[in-house]
């Protein structure tokens, strides 16, 4: 009985101890990407251009307009992309179009840099410039 006990306890303390499965890891890592604000969630807001003032954009749900000097200049929807050359959806994606809702033929593609309470940082391409904005209240 001893022995039962015994070996019971020493199986019971090998699993414990056991470095967990590649499955596991992945799924941890997967809960961990979606507890994760999406780069559309991390854009929403009114945000002023670091390199303009007179240039604003407000975010709502999937669509940014552009305001200068008091007007809107132009209103484009928002999707998130896997990359600028295949441009196919992708929710989880750090690239994003943006397509004028006057000329859909109009689109335009940007890398997600960053964002923080009070920054947004996203890159145009291809030619790389960056954009940088700071949180209107």
């Amino acid at each position: 009985m001893q022995k039962l006990i015994l070996s019971s306890l020493l199986g019971l303390i090998l699993t414990a101890c056991a470095p967990s499965s590649d499955k596991d890891s992945i799924d941890k890592a997967e809960e961990a990407k979606q507890a994760l604000p999406s780069i559309m969630d991390q854009m929403q807001g009114h945000w002023q251009s670091d390199d303009d003032p007179m240039t604003v954009i407000q975010v709502s749900a999937a669509v940014l307009e552009t305001i200068y000097d008091g007007q809107t200049a132009s209103i484009e929807a928002i999707n998130l992309v896997s990359d600028c050359t295949s441009m196919t959806s992708d929710p989880a994606g750090k690239y994003f179009t943006l397509t004028d809702q006057e000329d859909p033929s109009f689109v335009n593609c940007y890398y997600f840099i960053s964002s923080g309470e009070t920054s947004l940082h996203y890159s145009f391409l291809p030619r790389g410039n960056t954009l940088s904005f700071s949180k209107k209240p």
